[in-house]
């Protein structure tokens, strides 16, 4: 005993141990294959290292262990930690017989680089890409590894690393290739000086590592300068290439000729031109877009090498094409496959009878039809034991809850579509009247914090035995509701976090589609420090006064804990323990801060004459209810082992002042409910075509499992993806992006023709949805709106789909979302030099149908949580958007075009990729989509006024798009109007005109032309 005291006095760093085995073995798996991958081929590839170094004694020892060995180096890094060991690994392999840990010319390869991010020193830089790895090396401090495709020499290492230390501003160990980094889940033990200063061991983590794997050269351009250009180099000679996008760009004016000048050189530089052949083509159409640099005196070819100059750059870094692995490579099986595998794992959970499971399978696969006979079977058979429990069924909306219920009763089963009180009355929809009769009094009893069913509907007095009742409760369709006892309960995601008693016993519980952003509550308004801050009123008696005294003393705790950050963002745990706030005293305050309401008489049936003490006592309760949320998210954070923890739940924000001349301290106060322990109690599964992550799913369900993940194949689809389109928020919804929107709708237009006209729907933001309807689009072509589209089928029998841009909410919104996930606020983007933070861009690879990567630039989070999220909200709305057209579900009979406008990387296979330039946009659209062409500019003007209002402006656009020639000779439009006719108007010394049309469009061309140009003098038909 006496020894082990001894002992504990010489080595107190070696007190209470934790040492993660998971994450050492997960890391050491990590960084053995990453060696592995980089080396790959290497005749000599190096040994990999772990190195020890003692917090008392210092010195190094090292153990070196061949690739691939994880069990060994695993078990050495784990037993060097339990001896009290710090524990460290490199980035390089060794040779196998080096002294020592291997001074800089022992190092074989470089297969990683690291920044030393440390925060405690002053010195965590800012990073300005996404890393590989990201590990917590000790509160505040963090290791952001880059992991490399290919193994670097020591040389071209530190080079790179270098450039990194400069960039990043981190601690003086960044990109050292011979420096040792700690291995995740093992201690972080303080030495001598440290214990001295206060420090105690800490715990090592891996907080991400899912970022991209770097490559020598994407390093080096984001690190290294690039050399610089002479000014105004362009280069010289001729190609001999040509191209028809730049022909058709050079040839039209567009809307804007500067615009279309720079989409021309784009082009060509694309196509391989060099700025003479550019030039050649400009001037073969002088009224095109570059008719402005050749009139009133020629400049263009000194245009040409001003733009060229430019843009080249930025085009050339656009066309890498350097290979890359599709980011989410194929799984899918066939059809038939997929319903069956889907089919085994919804029977294999009802068989288990335990267990929380997700599963996600591809929509059109028949998730909702498999889980409903999935569950009509289990019913039968539990009936025919004796067994009377219901099923719960959970879906987004009421509107699906009853599609659900239809399907159940033709399996033969009784459901019944469960609505809560504020819902339209099932039974009479049209007369807007409510579930409940009495929503002022359940609105009233909300604020008052009270329970809905025991104020407002039925109650028994404890001390009298009185049962207290509504009148309406016999009439009450809420009521009525829950009298019944189905077999299957189908309602809301709500439901999860709170259901009335009156669903009787509930044996299971299955969530349709994704209920996550459900269970959230962001605050859209703050409350000022000055307001959680103010004295309650004292009370009328002594215990009262007592209990105010109290509260008040807690709240100025609480405010001067605030005040003492001095950082705006999520509240830090070490202010609240420096202020002698405790999770206690927390919980002791937030029962408090209810106590202030006062007693409150409120009972069923009370007349609205007598609720008006009640109403009054309300007006008050938002205050209340603000700072108990404030505690609550307090308690949450102080909770937290981390010392250095910052609250996800708990913001300082800045307000403007009532006097609107100054600002002021305020705090946002996030939420997240909790699933019911009653659900939690029993089975339940998760059915979902864009499953969440575990990160998200385990916030609600801690031991959810995944048990299938089932993608099937589309072989009647076809997907084509535009990428550099204009959709963005700022591109095609801001006020001066008229011009943008203008061409979307054309290219929507355009696409719909090539597509034979067939029924199409158009999936994009509701702002764009709006402006399309106004501005009008042709019969057969329907819009939707994302957000708005979960679970809709009217539409899968469309021959085309259209998805434009996506919803992606800004960096400061995701953060919130998993802040408020989590409780703790999450790792934040790089801080530009200049400018609002945004994500991250990292290149992801599109999955062709040859098998091969499209590289894309994409936007990622560096966090798990709050990439999860963004994800969920951008990428798996656009994968719902897709899944309308039912594409799985397709036959040789009716096969469907998928259209995809956005740089977005999904997890589908694309089979054509095209860039916005290469769109047609232009006005001829218009006329072949009316299925008629002209060629007299002053018919056109008369017959198409909202494009060309004038005669002139008709002549202008002739000239300038169709290389001076007669539209009607052109093979595009006799492509899309086979037919000539000719025409003379009323008058002497007429000419005949000509024009084209279209019979499956416009039967009867002369009908047309008349009811737009008046009678004509003469008509035939050419050909």
């Amino acid at each position: 005993m006496a020894a082990n005291v001894e002992r504990e006095k010489a080595f107190p760093h070696r007190s209470n141990i934790v040492i993660d085995t998971v994450a050492v073995r997960k890391f050491v798996a990590l960084l053995h294959a990453a060696a592995a991958h980089a080396l790959e081929g290497s005749r000599d590839p190096g040994m990999l290292q772990i190195v020890r170094i003692h917090p008392n004694v210092g010195g190094t020892m090292t153990s070196r262990f061949a690739i691939g060995d994880v069990d060994l180096m695993t078990e050495d890094a784990i037993a060097a930690a339990k001896s009290g060991f710090n524990t460290y690994t490199e980035g390089r392999t060794v040779e196998a017989r080096t002294s020592g840990r291997g001074k800089a010319g022992a190092t074989r390869a470089v297969f990683a680089l690291v920044d030393d991010s440390d925060g405690d020193k002053g010195k965590a830089g800012t990073l300005p890409v996404e890393p590989t790895w990201i590990i917590e090396s000790s509160p505040g401090n963090r290791h952001h590894w880059f992991v490399l495709d290919r193994a670097l020499t020591p040389d071209n290492a530190r080079q790179i690393g270098a450039a990194m230390r400069r960039i990043i501003g981190s601690d003086s160990a960044t990109g050292k290739p011979e420096q040792p980094f700690r291995v995740p889940g093992t201690p972080n033990f303080p030495d001598l000086k440290k214990r001295a200063r206060g420090r105690i061991t800490s715990p090592t983590r891996i907080l991400f590592d899912t970022g991209p794997t770097w490559t020598a050269d994407d390093l080096a351009r984001e690190f290294l300068p690039a050399p610089e250009k002479a000014a105004g180099h362009v280069p010289g000679g001729r190609s001999g290439t040509s191209s028809n996008t730049v022909e058709n760009l050079a040839a039209e004016a567009g809307p804007d000729r500067s615009v279309q000048f720079f989409r021309a050189i784009r082009a060509a530089i694309r196509a391989g031109m060099l700025p003479a052949d550019v030039e050649d083509v400009f001037r073969r159409y002088p009224n095109g877009c570059a008719s402005k640099y050749l009139q009133p005196y020629d400049r263009l070819a000194e245009e040409i090498a001003r733009v060229w100059a430019k843009v080249s750059d930025k085009v050339e870094q656009e066309a890498d094409t350097r290979p890359v692995d599709p980011t989410y490579p194929d799984t899918s099986v066939c059809l038939d496959d997929a319903r069956a595998a889907l089919e085994v794992a919804i029977r294999e959970h009802f068989a288990a009878g335990a267990g929380h499971r997700a599963i996600q399978a591809s929509t059109g696969t028949g998730k909702t039809r498999e889980t409903v006979c999935a569950v009509a079977a289990h019913i039968r058979r539990r009936r025919s034991e004796g067994d009377r429990s219901s099923i719960l069924y959970l879906v987004p909306t009421h509107r699906l809850a009853d599609e659900v219920v239809a399907r159940f009763e033709q399996e033969g089963i009784t459901a019944r579509a469960f609505r809560g009180r504020t819902a339209d009355d099932s039974d009479m929809p049209s007369t807007g009247k409510k579930m409940c009769l009495d929503i002022e009094a359940v609105d009233l009893a909300l604020r008052l914090g009270l329970t809905v069913s025991t104020a407002c509907c039925q109650n028994k007095n404890q001390v009298t035995r009185v049962v207290s009742t509504c009148p309406l409760y016999g009439s009450c369709a809420y009521q009525k509701q829950i009298q019944d006892s189905p077999a299957v309960w189908v309602g809301a995601h709500d439901l999860l976090y709170s259901a009335p008693a009156g669903l009787g016993q509930i044996e299971s519980v299955v969530i349709d589609e994704g209920f996550w952003q459900s269970g959230l509550k962001i605050a859209k308004r703050g409350v000022t420090l000055d307001e959680i801050g103010a004295s309650p009123d004292m009370g009328g008696n002594v215990f009262e006064m007592m209990e105010a005294a109290d509260i008040a003393a807690w709240r100025s705790q609480l405010v001067a804990a605030l005040r003492r950050q001095k950082s705006l963002g999520g509240v830090e745990r070490q202010h609240l323990v420096a202020e002698g706030i405790d999770a206690a005293l927390c919980g002791q305050a937030n029962a408090a801060e209810w106590k202030l309401r006062g007693r409150v008489t409120f009972y069923p049936g009370m007349p609205k004459k007598a609720r008006e003490a009640a109403s009054v006592i309300a007006q008050g309760t938002g205050r209340i209810s603000k700072a108990s949320a404030a505690w609550r998210a307090a308690r949450e954070l102080l909770e937290c082992d981390d010392e250095n923890a910052v609250s996800g739940l708990l913001a300082l924000i800045e307000v403007n002042t009532e006097d609107g001349y100054g600002k002021a301290r305020a705090v946002l106060t996030h939420g997240r409910q909790k699933v019911l322990q009653r659900w939690l109690d029993v089975p339940m599964l998760v059915l979902d075509a864009t499953l969440p992550s575990l990160d998200v799913l385990r916030q609600f369900i801690p031991d959810i499992e995944v048990t299938a993940s089932i993608e099937a194949k589309a072989p009647y689809s076809r997907v084509h993806q535009v990428v550099g389109a204009p959709v963005s928020t700022g591109k095609l919804l801001k006020s001066e992006a008229g011009r943008n929107r203008e061409a979307v709708r054309r290219a929507i237009l355009h696409r719909w023709v090539q597509a034979g006209r067939c029924a199409t729907l158009v999936i994009c933001r509701l702002e764009m949805e709006t402006w399309l309807q106004s501005a009008g689009l042709s019969g057969g072509i329907f819009t939707a709106h994302f957000g708005a589209i979960a679970g809709l089928d009217e539409f899968k029998n469309v021959g085309l789909l259209i998805v434009i841009g996506r919803t992606l909410p800004n960096v400061l919104e995701v953060e919130t979302y998993a802040g408020a996930l989590t409780g703790l606020e999450p790792l934040r983007t790089a801080t530009p030099e200049k400018g609002p933070r945004w994500y991250n861009r990292t290149t992801l690879g599109f999955r062709m149908a040859d098998g091969t990567g499209y590289p894309i630039q994409c936007d990622r989070h560096p966090d798990a949580t709050a990439e999860a999220v963004r994800w969920q909200i951008c990428e798996a709305g656009v994968v719902q958007a897709i899944g309308r057209a039912r594409a799985v579900n397709r036959t040789a009979a009716d096969p469907v075009q998928i259209e995809i406008w956005s740089d977005l990387c999904l997890p589908v296979t694309v089979d054509e990729v095209t860039a916005w330039d290469d769109v047609p946009t232009g006005y001829k659209i218009e006329m072949i989509v009316d299925g008629v062409v002209l060629d007299s500019p002053s018919d056109m003007a008369v017959c198409w006024p909202k494009i060309w209002p004038t005669e002139m402006a008709a002549r202008k656009w002739r000239a300038e798009s169709t290389r001076c020639l007669n539209p009607i000779i052109e093979s595009l439009y006799r492509d899309w109007a086979p037919c000539a006719f000719q025409y003379q108007r009323l008058g002497e010394r007429q000419k005949w005109r000509q024009g084209r049309f279209d019979p499956r469009v416009i039967p009867d061309p002369r009908q047309w032309l008349e009811s737009r140009l008046g009678e004509r003098a003469g008509y035939e038909l050419v050909g």
